[in-house]
């Protein structure tokens, strides 16, 4: 296809998205969910609803959970931006920046603040930065005066958290500690001197040294993200071999803003789900038609 359809196709997903949440919330709001009368927990429901005791209704749309969605939908905006090289001041794009804002005002996904922030400084120039550092500031203190919960989330972390007692980083985020302890506890016990260490323990063995070190009481299972469970698993030469590919068909650069996502998503997804993949297709079709152009534009001076 085209680099033409492959932008209408960002466009229609990230609108499609939009819709859903819509229709999520007027489903909420017309009285259809059921389950928000629990005290503890999450209850799920149609239309990528839920509700989290204590915390109030959270939405994910098309996708599977808040998190997920949030680094999506963030995904199909850059991709969008990129392939169609306009700049996101663009009158054509605003209402396109809104429609990512207010989706991720109602994920409540602090993934989804941190991949915001990112975003514009990533397209920050020096040009507008005075105008950028400004927008930041009004957003800090909107989400602040609003208490909006996955700001709130973002900020006692970075205010909390010791790092010289990460493991008791569960005091402060019990959920931010599913992301970043599992890592945590496979750096701090590395045998550098073990074969397996090189090769892999094997499928699901990640679960059989984690579940111990993460849980107090006794687990069946824990789906965690690539970083560590894939590495402890299939061995560093695999995740090597996986760099390679990332830096070959996906990253236009080691230091990008695709990058940090991947990164980030590692934390977060394994192998084998829906957002590890389309954010590895959608990164790696821009830099197919980034290159294309690239070569196309050359072949033309000649």
């Amino acid at each position: 296809m085209s680099v033409k359809d492959f932008n209408g196709i960002l466009l229609v997903t990230l609108c499609a998205y939009f819709i859903v949440l819509l229709a999520g919330q007027i489903y909420v709001k017309l009285g259809y969910f059921r389950g928000s009368n629990i005290t503890t927990g999450i209850t799920h429901d149609w239309l990528g609803t839920l509700y989290e005791a204590g915390r109030g209704f959270r939405y994910y749309s098309l996708s599977t959970e808040p998190s997920y969605a949030a680094f999506i939908v963030v995904v199909l905006f850059y991709a969008y931006i990129e392939s169609s090289q306009t700049k996101l001041s663009k009158k054509g794009n605003i209402l396109i920046w809104f429609i990512l804002l207010y989706m991720l005002l109602f994920f409540q996904s602090a993934y989804g603040v941190i991949l915001m922030a990112v975003l514009i400084i990533s397209k920050t120039t020096l040009r507008n930065s005075i105008f950028i550092i400004f927008i930041g500031v009004i957003i800090f203190l909107i989400a602040a005066v609003m208490k909006q919960p996955a700001a709130e989330r973002v900020f006692n972390l970075i205010a909390n958290v010791n790092l010289s007692n990460l493991e008791n980083i569960g005091s402060v985020d019990y959920s931010a500690s599913f992301r970043i302890l599992p890592s945590y506890f496979y750096v701090s016990k590395f045998n550098f001197f073990d074969f397996y260490s090189y090769l892999g323990f094997g499928a699901g063995q990640s679960e059989n040294f984690l579940i111990p070190l993460l849980f107090d009481v006794p687990m069946d299972t824990f789906q965690g993200g690539f970083m560590p469970q894939f590495i402890y698993d299939y061995g560093l030469i695999f995740g090597f071999i996986f760099l390679v590919f990332l830096r070959s068909e996906v990253l236009p650069k080691f230091i990008s803003f695709e990058s940090f996502v991947i990164f980030l998503m590692l934390t977060n997804a394994n192998f084998n789900t829906q957002l590890f993949w389309f954010t590895i297709t959608c990164f790696a079709l821009l830099k197919f038609y980034k290159k294309r152009k690239h070569t196309e534009s050359t072949s033309r001076k000649f």
